[in-house]
């Protein structure tokens, strides 16, 4: 397997960046933003979400 990251990364590149279904901070960078949804993720417990930091 390989990280996940090839399945992640056609749903996550063109929604992240264009339109974001809920935006938490308008100030962040889409990487931000990406990192903040991946730590509440991690909290919350869902373990589908590589880990990348």
């Amino acid at each position: 397997m390989r990280c996940g990251s090839d399945l992640h990364q056609p749903k996550l590149g063109p929604r992240r960046t264009r339109h974001p279904l809920r935006p938490l901070a308008p100030g962040l960078t889409p990487d931000e933003v990406l990192e903040k949804k991946i730590k509440t993720k991690i909290r919350t417990g869902a373990s589908q979400v590589p880990a990348k930091v």
